[in-house]
């Protein structure tokens, strides 16, 4: 199943939400979700950016790809960066809250599952200091 996710960071802080829906709901993940038919990946990542976190961005570069197997689903993430990033953080759809978390917070969440290792192989943490 195509999916895209987006990283934004605004003064050394990494925007997350936390999941309402499975898969991994209650825990925290950045925002992102499946792509619609025939819909790119940077405009899946721009739309999802919207509909969970209220904020609209400039989707910049793919930082890297992921795959996440939830039986019987198989997800292929594509995550991009964001900039110009817009507007006031609210929880979105199927977010039940949207936040900032600078590096120290991000250690007292329930992630989900990969997303520090992930997170960490991209230099996304070192970017957080």
């Amino acid at each position: 199943m195509p999916c895209a996710s987006v990283i934004v960071i605004k003064n050394t802080r990494l925007l997350l939400v936390l999941r309402a829906d499975e898969p991994a709901a209650g825990r925290w993940s950045l925002p992102g979700g499946k792509l619609r038919t025939s819909e790119g990946a940077a405009a899946g990542a721009r739309r999802e950016l919207f509909e969970e976190t209220g904020l609209r961005g400039t989707i910049g570069d793919l930082v890297g790809h992921t795959t996440v197997v939830v039986p019987p689903r198989r997800y292929e993430i594509a995550t991009f960066e964001a900039t110009a990033v817009e507007g006031d953080v609210q929880a979105g759809s199927d977010a039940r809250s949207a936040e900032y978390f600078d590096r120290a917070g991000l250690g007292l969440l329930t992630l989900t599952e990969g997303l520090s290792d992930w997170l960490d192989r991209h230099g996304i943490f070192e970017r957080l200091y």
